[in-house]
């Protein structure tokens, strides 16, 4: 399996196990609005969640990934595939888009060759 399809492999299966978890709870869930909590709802720690994720890549045999660097992934993915930088820049909780565009541009220059390239085909 790629690694990015283990990642989101491994968000998804977080995301129903605790979809499962609130609705069993019922009232004794901790409403944090956290995608992944505790058993409860509340709070986890980085450090948790960090260990989780290794884990995983571990037992995968896939090279070690901090989640933040999933983050980076997730942006640079989505500008790639040509999502508006002001949609990008609202999910990942930047102020405004020319924050998202100035952070990860120099990804996107690549696909300017690209683009150059397009032309000199012709």
């Amino acid at each position: 399996m790629g690694t990015l399809f283990c990642l989101l492999l491994f968000l998804t299966m977080i995301f129903i196990l605790m979809s499962k978890q609130k609705k069993m709870l019922d009232d004794l869930w901790v409403n944090t609005d956290k995608v992944i909590a505790r058993w409860n709802g509340e709070r986890i720690t980085p450090q948790t969640m960090r260990q989780w994720l290794h884990n995983l890549l571990n037992k995968n045999g896939i090279r070690i990934v901090s989640p933040h660097s999933l983050r980076h992934t997730n942006i640079t993915i989505q500008l790639r595939n040509k999502i508006s930088p002001k949609a990008v820049a609202r999910f990942a909780g930047h102020s405004d888009a020319s924050v998202t565009l100035n952070v990860y541009s120099h990804f996107l220059e690549e696909d300017e060759d690209e683009y150059v390239n397009l032309f000199d085909n012709l």
